[in-house]
């Protein structure tokens, strides 16, 4: 970002300040005069500095405000057409059980919406998003109450590993395949379950890379129904 004059200003002013006390051979009204300057001059500058912060995280709370409307208006479109195709080939049938299956995502969709802290909300909000090779449907169980930081942070990290890690098994160019995954809360802990579509299995090998990441953040990966499913336990609290 180009800096202004006003910027530059004070940072000559800064550093003729910094100058004077250091190197200065007048008397102690001088070194209080210099030190007094430097204090305004640096109180500009850390105003400044955070001014230019603030609005950085503006213009960056817009961008993903905007991505997530993006998102948002996409996926409108598709259903839009699909209920216009079911209108052009005399389907009207199959119009009230897809509205009732839209429902039923949106009601799920407004649960997850309320988790907290809401940056984890935030990040379930926009796996679509970041790892589009899936068509993620997120279900958040009512029971889960506000969690702790540590806790949301941890849950976080998880999610981005293991959505990182199911890239590879997604479907062919083209093609998407739907993925559902639940939060909920069990005595001691939260769960992560993942169910992709589809009968993909998972190398012995690259398995065992995403549990041990898992295991460094305290959590446990346990495949489920022959090895198409799996769930990651992770605790209130790590231990240490």
């Amino acid at each position: 970002m180009p800096k202004g004059f006003s910027f530059w200003l004070q940072m000559i002013s800064l550093a003729v300040a910094v100058l004077l006390l250091s190197v200065h051979p007048w008397d102690w009204r001088v070194g209080l005069a210099s030190g007094l300057g430097l204090l305004v001059v640096a109180g500009g500058w850390m105003r400044t500095q955070i001014r230019r912060l603030e609005r950085q995280h503006r213009e960056r709370a817009a961008r993903e405000q905007l991505e997530l409307l993006s998102l948002q208006r996409h996926d409108w479109l598709n259903h839009l057409q699909v209920l216009l195709g079911f209108t052009t080939l005399n389907k009207a049938e199959r119009i009230a059980p897809y509205l009732q299956e839209l429902v039923k995502r949106l009601d799920i969709e407004r649960v997850s919406s309320q988790v907290e802290p809401p940056e984890l909300a935030l990040k379930l909000a926009l796996l679509n998003r970041d790892h589009p090779e899936w068509h993620w449907v997120v279900e958040v169980g009512e029971e889960l109450g506000p969690l702790k930081r540590n806790a949301a942070d941890r849950i976080g990290w998880i999610l981005e590993q293991t959505a990182t890690w199911l890239k590879p098994f997604a479907g062919e160019a083209g093609e998407v395949k739907e993925l559902y995954l639940q939060l909920s809360g069990y005595q001691g802990g939260f769960l992560l379950q993942f169910r992709p579509e589809g009968e993909e299995k998972y190398p012995t090998g690259e398995w065992q890379q995403l549990r041990e990441k898992i295991k460094a953040c305290g959590g446990e990966a346990m495949l489920r129904d022959s090895g198409r499913f799996f769930d990651i336990r992770v605790p209130s609290e790590r231990n240490t």
